[in-house]
């Protein structure tokens, strides 16, 4: 099959081209994928975490997958992030001083995500912080990261990317796991069929959870604090639900088709000036 990928961006327009490249290579096993950039003007590179869920599920059918016809930006970035070394191209010498490196990770290696963030985060534009926060900070996307080992039961994996823009003064960062979905997770824990955009409302309410006995969103909210007061964005889309919040308001989208997983983007947005502390339930300047 071969299959022309349309612009990616972090927003809901890039994750419906996602969902509508995993609908349509859904049903092809024991074939191959050629993925042409032809028609691509611009691709967000934090973005190829969620686009290796998709191909993950197409290599886990026993088919091989070829990306051609990248321009020379396009394949220069994937190169330095690490995404196109598994297929064919030639690994980075270097990841590069805006790059957050492309890697996928077992559900159970919340500590290598933890070194993760302690190497390549700084020098990438986060606003100042106390040392306190930065910690609850990183612990807080730690907590994303678990509720995939939690909550997904993703056998494929963790994939993880991000990018510093600094002429856009904006860092980006998208963890993405090819598991079980939000939608899917509340459904069958509670026996019922839920809208998507419903399930994904459900779920976002701090205090619910799917696990038994076990408080949830702690780690969610202090995100959504800190991006209340940066003025960055905040997108989880699963299944074919899609929420973002960004300058103080919330979107909720169905999307055309399901995304295979669960993905969670964070945008900081880096011109920032104020101060970041740490109180016990919220953030403080």
């Amino acid at each position: 099959m071969i299959y022309k990928l349309t612009n990616v961006g972090s927003n809901s327009d890039g994750f419906n081209a996602l969902a509508t490249l995993a609908a349509t290579t859904n049903d092809i096993e024991y074939s191959s994928l050629e993925l042409s950039f032809a028609g691509v003007s611009w691709f967000d590179a934090n973005m190829v975490a969620p686009l290796g869920v998709v191909l993950a599920h197409v290599l886990d059918r026993y088919n091989t997958v070829s990306i051609v016809d990248l321009a020379w930006g396009q394949k220069s970035i994937l190169q330095r992030n690490g995404f196109l070394d598994g297929f064919g191209y030639p690994a980075p010498t270097n990841w590069g001083g805006t790059v957050l490196p492309y890697i996928r990770y077992k559900i159970t290696e919340a500590h290598r995500f933890y070194d993760y963030l302690d190497e390549y985060l700084p020098g990438k534009g986060m606003p100042e912080m106390t040392s306190d926060f930065s910690l609850r900070f990183q612990q807080s996307l730690g907590e994303i990261f678990i509720n995939s080992q939690v909550h997904s039961n993703s056998r494929l994996g963790v994939f993880v990317c991000g990018q510093f823009y600094p002429a856009k003064q904006r860092l980006d960062i998208s963890m993405a796991d090819a598991g079980i979905t939000i939608p899917g997770r509340i459904n069958r824990r509670f026996k019922i069929n839920m809208p998507p955009v419903k399930a994904l409302r459900w779920a976002l309410i701090e205090g619910h959870t799917t696990k038994q006995d076990s408080p949830g969103g702690v780690g969610l909210k202090l995100i959504h604090d800190f991006v209340t007061l940066n003025g960055g964005c905040f997108q989880i889309a699963s299944g074919r639900a899609f929420w973002e919040f960004h300058h103080g308001v919330e979107k909720f989208l169905e999307l055309g088709h399901d995304f295979p997983g669960t993905v969670v983007n964070l945008e900081v947005y880096t011109a920032d000036k104020k101060s970041y502390g740490a109180k016990k339930s919220s953030v403080e300047m």
